[in-house]
């Protein structure tokens, strides 16, 4: 009996010692972590310190030297600090009458996976944040985020790839974050996944192909990136969101053909936006080959579009599909009788520019009404 009882209690105490430094590791595994992040935030906080310092002390210079334009003066301090190894990528740099302002595009461990550099691979950065570690980054499948109400700062959250469902309500209201990214392990979003939530960016990579009224009320989205995944967009999905900037991945025949069913429904509704493709702004933007129909609001109020080139194969141009931007030229690879025989919404180019179609054998002008 004495012996069976002096055994339990060796194996007790074992169990003990196990369970008490394993604790022990937990602990000095997430004092590294904390470590590693608040590493990483103190680098950047003191490279933008600098960067700020640079550029005030640039533009005084360019002033000193006679420059007087304000993208003359950008650009010379910009290029400036390039010399002086900074790597300007990271910030949003903008030149005013009376100061320059330097503003980071992201924080922490979003600019380590190299997200603000421009034309950056979305599958290269999911991979990359995969590998890291940090409070950031929520493992969840049914939990909702209570414990991110009301922090400090604005927190990135990366959903990794071993989640393939977004249930309702994971983003609850009173939530701040900055950038939320969704990877294409992502099948299945529930419609109110992300009610009320305040986040400022969303890189949106989900296998689903169907956007139907997830962002309506999200008021602080600012930026959206999205890929060919998706087929159509509907539900007042961006009703009172304010974007500033879309960024599509993906093949352009696909682009010009997703589908919106209303005007809420386009990101771009709400005013000023530009857009980008893979990462990069463009100016000037061509249908390939073989698209048949430019589907409505496809161009929306994207103000930094000023020129497209369009496929003899065009055969219709829906409602709004121009309209908003600054497109004043239209490259057509076709006759005037064959634009002339395209079907053209009457809405399709209400503007603030006139805007003249180059045919092949001549040009068509049309004018502001």
């Amino acid at each position: 009996m004495r012996k069976r009882t002096k055994r339990k209690l060796i194996k007790i105490c074992i169990l003990a010692v196990l369970i008490f430094l394993a604790i022990i590791v937990i602990r000095i595994n997430n004092k590294k972590n904390e470590v590693t992040k608040s590493e990483v935030d103190i680098k950047l906080e003191k490279e933008f310190i600098e960067t700020k310092k640079q550029a005030a002390e640039l533009k005084a210079k360019a002033l000193s030297i006679g420059k007087k334009d304000n993208i003359e003066i950008l650009e010379f301090v910009i290029k400036s600090l390039q010399n002086n190894g900074i790597d300007t990528n990271k910030y949003w740099i903008t030149n005013y009458d009376k100061d320059i302002v330097v503003a980071m595009k992201h924080k922490g461990l979003l600019v380590e996976a190299g997200y603000y550099k421009s034309g950056t691979n979305f599958n290269e950065v999911i991979h990359k944040w995969d590998t890291l570690y940090s409070k950031r980054i929520i493992n969840y499948v049914d939990e909702r985020l209570e414990h991110l109400k009301d922090p400090k700062e604005k927190i990135d959250v990366v959903i990794p790839s071993s989640i393939n469902e977004i249930k309702n309500r994971v983003f609850e209201d009173g939530i701040k974050l900055g950038t939320v990214v969704i990877p294409s392990s992502v099948n299945k979003i529930d419609k109110k996944a992300f009610n009320n939530a305040e986040f400022s960016e969303i890189l949106f990579n989900a296998t689903v192909d169907k956007i139907d009224g997830l962002f309506t009320e999200n008021t602080k989205l600012e930026n959206i990136t999205f890929t060919q995944n998706i087929s159509s967009i509907s539900g007042n999905a961006f009703k009172n969101a304010k974007i500033k900037e879309v960024n599509y991945l993906g093949a352009l025949d696909r682009f010009f053909n997703i589908y919106y069913n209303m005007l809420y429904d386009v990101p771009s509704h709400s005013g000023e936006c530009k857009l980008l493709l893979n990462g990069i702004e463009i100016e000037e933007i061509t249908v390939p080959e073989g698209v048949k129909n430019i589907q409505d609001y496809a161009l929306y109020n994207y103000k930094n579009i000023k020129k497209i080139y369009l496929p003899s194969t065009i055969e219709s141009i829906g409602i709004f599909a121009i309209t908003g931007t600054s497109i004043n030229e239209v490259v057509y690879n076709g006759t005037i009788e064959m634009w002339n025989k395209v079907e053209k919404a009457e809405d399709w180019i209400i503007g603030e520019v006139n805007c003249v179609v180059y045919c092949t054998d001549g040009k068509v002008e049309h004018k502001i009404k």
